[in-house]
């Protein structure tokens, strides 16, 4: 039985503890009971043992009883009153604050604080033009208060029931929940504060006076959101009783722009991020502060950062905190370098001075280089938004101190020794010694040699100096004036360093040398852009798709932005020689224009060309379509390439002394032309025939023909073939300039003719020209003496040949085909008959015309070219 009662013990359930029910019982009533008891009647007890603690007025609203978290009251609109000597304002006010009781006040009846708990607050610290903060009375407060030891024999006699009111001062532990901080000198409030701030400070309870300070906050400013700021966070202790400091610093990666708007309340659009960590030890007067500094993607607001932008520097430094000094040098500091850098930190130091930095801060800063490596400074202006070649590197060291007297303005000279300019593919430069002076805002390079080679033996050294100023804090607001000067540089040496620099007209350049200065400018928020003068000397130019070059002997350059002007030029296109000038001008910035297209006016004068000579300089491997050569020149052979004679427009004027086309010769061409990037037109065309000559050579100067030719023509290139139109007027030629050539027979001895012309042709070799070729018009002769021709009265006579007939006059309508010259509406006056018909002439086939007068038919024929050669 006994056994069997255990074992039904041991199977049913238990029943609570007591003392669990207890404790149940006390949780609840503490957590709902006793929030529900009125707790008013205590506000003027909390109130006087709060200003006995702070020796601060308080005031207090609403107050509940809490006993979840230990003994203690919350506190609803809280107001803790601040010193007259510092104003008028409260030290604190807060929504809520919370107070636990020190245990012993339980059984003493004496209220004291062992804790308050400040949530939501806005702490106003406020330095008196005395000099004198408002929280240094409650740290005398608190060393007043002294260690926490046991209770002595309690006081007898009168004074025991004064002692009991006034319980001596015990400064409470303090905790600051979502705070914020402001900073007050005198009347004035600073915009910069402390936000989301948590905090803990413990009160000394040791004979050092030890007080163990822990927070974290984000700086901000009043008239600035920065939401996007990192914590600065600290951990510590504070020794009141020796005045010493030791405090562990950590500022989380925050924006830079942020950072520099905490100081100037402007970014100035430089962008990145920047952390640090640092420790503070030492007197109160006399910190000594050792840190580093961590900066990441620092780049300029519209560009993006750079993938080798994270570096750290070391710092070492010096606070007084009574005075608000703070001094920083930099240790050894490992800064972004190219992969081909040598390792290990550059000599780079740098040392800041602030002061009053709380209330007008004031700063000094210095940049000390020993022989540090020059390749981050294209580097780093590059990245911060300079339009600088790409590929272009500066090599060497700098040397030189840089001071900042309270400005981002630099003052000082930078050393820059064994300096060479590198450009892919290229030799590189050797520069300096070189002197760059730093003014404020403006900067200064003193002339500087560049030495190109072995510039002692070639002579090839160019001089350059440049001046700047930065009228903003954007590299957009940069202004720059820059010179090089050079004297018998040869361009084949410079080539890939021109293509660099974008001067294109000059990099187009194969050979040659360069007499004369380039001068690069630049003004606030505008391209860079080049102007210059000089002399190119023995230069050669070869034109896209062109398969032989053009010498330039001698030009005498001009240039400013987007207008090249060369003047007093000669040279030669294969054998032939010309002179002239010309100007070049690309399409201004904001034009519908595309970039590559330029407006070109030209002069030239050749004393003497050939066109089949000509012909075999653009086509040198005599190609079977001369088409080929304007193809490639035009671009049709690759539309997505533009070529350089699509998109150039030219106009201006040729004039040719002998111009030889086949067998015809004509002197003093002048004509304007125009090239409308796949036309070609010649208007105001004027020229003198003169007589034929051997097609050998060009004549220096061929005998004079009579007549002379004007007109126009035009050739068009958009088609799948070149097309030509041509207009001209031919007044007082000789007839026998015409049957030189075989353009006429032998038979013409002498006469005159004028010729009003309409010809057109196409294509793409001369076959195809001379198969397409269509000509008509009218015509007028007068005194014509023809030679070695047969004369008829009647149509089926053959006639008589006879030595010369003359003709008074001809007229009519011609047109010509490849059968020869088809006449119209012939009207001829030969002696005192008035004749009227029709005829044909060709140079292979002869003459034949007939024609009637007064009711008679009449025929003139004339021997072919082979037959007239025979006829003694």
């Amino acid at each position: 039985m006994a056994e069997a009662r255990r074992l039904a013990s041991r199977l049913s359930p238990r029943r609570p503890s007591g003392a669990l029910l207890w404790t149940a019982a006390l949780v609840v009533f503490a957590g709902v009971i006793v929030p529900l008891i009125h707790a008013n009647r205590f506000r003027g007890r909390i109130q006087a043992a709060l200003e006995n603690s702070l020796g601060r007025k308080v005031e207090i609203g609403e107050v509940t009883l809490q006993l979840l978290t230990g003994p203690g009251f919350q506190l609803h609109n809280v107001i803790i009153g601040d010193d007259p000597a510092f104003g008028a304002e409260h030290f604190a006010y807060m929504d809520e604050m919370q107070v636990r009781l020190r245990l012993r006040t339980l059984w003493t009846g004496q209220v004291q604080f062992a804790s308050l708990t400040l949530i939501n607050p806005s702490i106003n610290l406020v330095k008196n033009p005395q000099g004198r903060w408002n929280f240094e009375t409650l740290l005398a407060r608190a060393r007043q208060a002294g260690p926490l030891t046991a209770p002595s024999r309690r006081p007898s006699g009168p004074t025991a029931a004064a002692a009991r009111s006034a319980p001596p001062p015990y400064f409470p532990y303090i905790g600051v929940q979502d705070g914020r901080v402001n900073f007050k000198f005198g009347d004035y409030k600073n915009a910069f504060h402390f936000q989301d701030l948590e905090a803990a400070l413990s009160p000394a309870r040791d004979s050092e006076g030890r007080w163990q300070i822990r927070f974290a906050g984000r700086p901000a400013r009043t008239d600035h959101l920065l939401s996007g700021m990192g914590r600065l966070t600290g951990e510590g202790e504070l020794a009141t009783a020796r005045g010493r400091l030791r405090l562990d610093l950590a500022l989380d990666s925050s924006p830079l722009e942020y950072l520099l708007t905490l100081v100037y309340g402007r970014d100035f659009g430089l962008h990145g991020e920047i952390g640090a960590r640092a420790r503070v030890a030492g007197d109160v007067a006399a910190l000594q502060i050792e840190g580093t500094l961590e900066a990441d993607d620092l780049h300029r607001w519209d560009l993006l950062p750079a993938p080798d932008s994270r570096f750290t520097v070391p710092f070492l430094g010096r606070l007084d905190l009574p005075e608000q000094t703070l001094e920083l040098s930099t240790g050894a500091a490992h800064l972004p370098r190219a992969p081909s850098g040598p390792a290990g930190p550059p000599p780079v130091r740098v040392h800041l001075t602030v002061s009053h930095y709380l209330s007008a801060p004031q700063w000094s800063a210095s940049v000390e280089l020993e022989r540090a490596p020059a390749d981050s400074v294209l580097r780093t202006a590059r990245h911060f938004g300079a339009a600088l070649p790409a590929g272009l590197e500066l090599r060497g060291s700098l040397s030189g101190r840089v001071d900042f007297a309270g400005s981002l303005w630099p003052q000082g000279a930078l050393h820059l020794e064994q300096g060479r300019l590198v450009v892919p593919d290229a030799p590189p430069i050797a520069v300096g010694p070189a002197v760059c002076s730093l003014g404020g805002a403006s900067i200064e390079l003193s002339p500087t040699e560049l030495r190109l080679g072995d510039a002692r033996l070639k002579g090839e050294v160019v001089e350059v100096s440049a001046s700047g100023r930065l009228d903003g804090f954007s590299l957009a607001s940069f202004a720059l004036d820059a010179q090089l000067a050079a004297r018998g540089l040869r361009l084949e040496a410079v080539r890939k360093h021109l293509q660099a620099l974008r001067p294109g007209w000059l990099a187009s350049l194969a050979a040659g040398t360069w007499d004369g200065r380039l001068v690069y400018s630049k003004r606030p928020g505008q391209p860079g852009a080049w102007s210059g003068e000089g002399t190119l000397s023995k230069t050669r130019w070869q034109p896209a798709a062109l398969e032989s070059p053009v010498d330039v002997a001698r030009a005498r350059v001009r240039f400013e932005p987007g207008v090249l002007h060369l003047d007093s030029m000669s040279g030669s296109l294969g054998e032939m020689r010309f002179a002239g000038a010309c100007r070049r001008s690309a399409p201004t910035a904001g034009t519908a224009a595309a970039p590559w297209e330029t407006e070109n006016s030209c002069r030239i004068r050749v004393a003497a060309l050939d066109l089949a000579r000509l012909d075999r300089w653009l086509n040198p491997q005599q190609k079977h379509s001369r088409w080929e050569i304007w193809r490639r020149a035009l671009g049709r052979t690759s539309p997505e390439t533009p070529s350089w004679l699509k998109t150039a427009h030219i106009d201006g004027s040729v004039t040719v002394g002998d111009l030889r086309l086949g067998k015809w010769m004509f002197h003093n061409v002048s004509s304007d032309l125009a090239w409308t990037g796949d036309a070609l037109e010649l208007s105001g065309l004027r020229a003198e025939l003169g007589a034929s000559g051997p097609a050998k050579t060009p004549p220096a100067r061929a005998p004079l023909g009579k007549g002379t030719v004007s007109g126009s023509l035009r050739a068009e290139f958009s088609g799948s073939e070149p097309r030509y139109r041509l207009q001209a007027a031919v007044r007082g030629a000789d007839l026998k300039s015409f049957s030189s050539p075989a353009a006429l027979p032998a038979t013409f001895e002498r006469g005159a003719v004028d010729l009003d012309l309409n010809l057109s042709t196409s294509g793409r070799s001369a076959a195809e020209l001379q198969g397409a070729l269509q000509a008509s018009g009218t015509f007028e002769g007068r005194s014509i003496t023809l030679d070695n021709v047969a004369w008829s009265q009647t149509a089926d006579a053959a006639g008589d040949p006879e030595d010369t007939i003359d003709i008074r006059s001809v007229a009519g309508r011609f047109e010509w085909s490849r059968s020869g010259l088809e006449l119209r509406g012939l009207r001829m006056v030969v002696g005192k008959d008035v004749y009227q018909g029709r005829g044909s002439i060709d140079a292979r086939s002869g003459m034949l015309i007939d024609v009637a007068t007064r009711g008679r038919q009449s025929r003139l024929v004339g021997a072919a070219e082979e037959a007239a050669s025979s006829v003694p």
